[in-house]
């Protein structure tokens, strides 16, 4: 058990890269990723905590009220199991500490129980911000007991252990019969398009739910049945959720408490058929995951002279920005693809709803069109450029994409003005296509507008500049160099989720000034060009003055 402790302890320091800074750097790092996480955190929590309270006494009304919490949890426990299959993947067997981890005196409980508890604390950060609202909102409208609270705390411990688990033999099973572990690389790619496929799906699906419904008769005899009977319904989306919810309903009765023991018997149960399908199935599925499937085929002379064609040195750089981005699995999905699966979620979003047909959709296509609300409009394309392009991570990961390989850059013949220019291109031009393409999505649904094409350019391009230089400034000081993984150069990189989630408050604060000014199309564009063009032209010539030298002092 020690050894399993000590392993955990080892793993967690080493994906937070706080192995070899220690002292008040490493615990500055800590914080400020616990502020960013709550803050996170608070801006979905308080929206959906808002949302239970809304639909708490309508449904409580129908004593049907605890169906919000077999939603919650039943969501929760689905996400992390569809989720967790390729996350468990990549820490369990893509990992490069697997390579040093098993030449080591442990067992495969040991190195198996360690990655499964590394990954359950990152998924109990997406359960958190998720169930806390609802458990919150309904203890506090329900007038429930200490006990409530207590059943709360458990379940909260408890409740993704199940579907990570199933992950988990899923992935074990594969790994041990199959030979994917050569196609790792495709494995990932396939893993995060599946991953945002389903979030499509779930967006269309219930875009489609809203506008069809079910049968009216049987839903209003559901409804009237009372006695929470819409529970068992919601409960199947997963098997377990239905004892975790009905022992918080229940919390003051004997059918909590039972209802609870039988969720903790299940869970344990599960790790007891973890551990030891892992003993056999683990150690056996890792092996020759070293080896790496390639392609190899002659190149004509063409191909050949195309290939050693010389190109100037920036160019030279630039193209190889885009080929580690585009080749790496881990930088294809979480920077390429997250940067332009916004268009794709724009279309289902108008297409799926439906919402534009109806009459309040064709009542708000004409107030878009009012050349009075033209100005709100163009906060709002403002505030997408913005948004789509802090979420793209191309820029402010750019430089801890190089990790311990960052030195060949000092060595090269390219300044240090040059390289920073060739790291931030690549980030404005997958914005850029990204913002474009979503925008002609918006006006192939809601109409052409002119007025707001040569303006809504402009005020775009000024928005992925300001994301695109805070992301490289980040960089130039706070480069994450020390990772074993590549996601962790981009998923764990504190600058890329400052950009993110900085991007949020300045898209909102954008809109909302603009519309509590209530500025017309030209004073809008305006504004935001003499504030955020002003921005920009600072931030520039921070980059290209001190920048320089930040680049040269960074250490590996």
């Amino acid at each position: 058990m020690s050894k399993l402790w000590i392993l955990t302890k080892v793993l967690l320091k080493t994906s937070l890269s706080q192995s070899e800074k220690k002292g008040k750097k490493g615990i500055s790092k800590i914080a400020m990723l616990i502020l960013l996480v709550v803050c996170f955190g608070f801006s979905f929590s308080i929206p959906l905590g808002y949302l239970f309270n809304k639909l708490y006494d309508p449904l409580a009304a129908l004593d049907q009220q605890g169906i919000l919490l077999t939603l919650a949890i039943a969501g929760v426990s689905l996400a992390i199991f569809i989720f967790g299959i390729f996350y468990v993947l990549a820490v369990f067997y893509f990992g490069k500490d697997v390579e040093f981890l098993l030449p080591l005196p442990l067992k495969p409980s040991q190195i198996l129980g360690a990655k499964f508890i590394t990954v359950l604390i990152y998924e109990y950060a997406m359960e958190f911000i998720i169930l806390l609202p609802a458990i919150g909102v309904f203890g506090i409208k329900s007038g429930a007991g200490p006990l409530y609270y207590v059943y709360s705390l458990l379940l909260l411990l408890l409740i993704p252990i199940v579907p990570l688990i199933l992950a988990s033999l899923i992935n074990m099973v594969i790994m041990r019969f199959t030979n994917l572990g050569k196609h790792k690389d495709a494995l990932r790619v396939i893993g995060g398009i599946f991953g945002l496929a389903v979030g499509i799906g779930i967006s269309m699906v219930s875009q489609r739910m809203e506008k069809i419904g079910t049968d009216p008769d049987a839903m209003i005899k559901l409804l009237t049945e009372g006695d929470n009977s819409l529970v068992s319904i919601a409960a199947k989306i997963f098997p377990t959720a239905k004892l975790a919810s009905l022992s918080l309903i229940h919390s003051s009765d004997l059918k909590g408490i039972i209802n609870l023991l039988l969720f903790i018997a299940i869970s344990v149960a599960a790790i007891l058929i973890f551990m030891i399908l892992g003993e056999l199935l683990y150690f056996k599925g890792v092996l020759g995951n070293s080896e790496v499937y390639s392609k190899r085929k002659m190149l004509s002379k063409e191909q050949m002279d195309k290939s050693l064609r010389k190109n100037s040195a920036m160019k030279a750089f630039m193209l190889k920005e885009f080929r580690i981005l585009f080749r790496t699995p881990a930088y294809l999905l979480n920077c390429v693809i997250a940067a332009m699966i916004w268009p794709a979620f724009a279309a289902v979003g108008m297409l799926g709803s439906g919402v534009l047909k109806s009459e309040e959709g064709k009542n708000f296509l004409n107030t878009i069109r009012d050349t009075r609300y033209l100005g709100i409009a163009l906060a709002v394309i403002f505030a997408v450029s913005i948004l789509f392009s802090g979420s793209g991570g191309v820029t402010s990961t750019s430089i801890s994409r190089d990790g311990q390989n960052l030195y060949v850059s000092k060595y090269i013949p390219l300044s240090f003005k040059d390289q920073i220019m060739a790291r931030i291109i690549p980030g404005i031009i997958l914005s850029s296509i990204s913002v474009i393409l979503t925008l002609a999505v918006a006006f192939f649904y809601i109409g052409f507008i002119p007025e707001l094409i040569i303006p809504g350019l402009i005020v775009s391009f000024l928005g992925i500049l300001l994301t695109s230089f805070i992301g490289i400034l980040l960089e130039l000081r706070f480069p994450k160099l020390n990772w074993d993984n590549e996601e962790k150069a981009v998923k764990q990189n504190m600058n890329f989720m400052m950009v993110m989630f900085g991007s949020m408050i300045l898209s909102t604060s954008a809109v909302i000034i603009i519309v509590l000014l209530k500025l017309s199309l030209w004073y809008a564009f305006g504004a935001i060009v003499l504030i955020f063009g002003g921005i920009d032209i600072a931030l520039y010539y921070v980059i290209m003055n001190q920048g320089q030298k930040w680049f040269e002092a960074i250490e590996l």
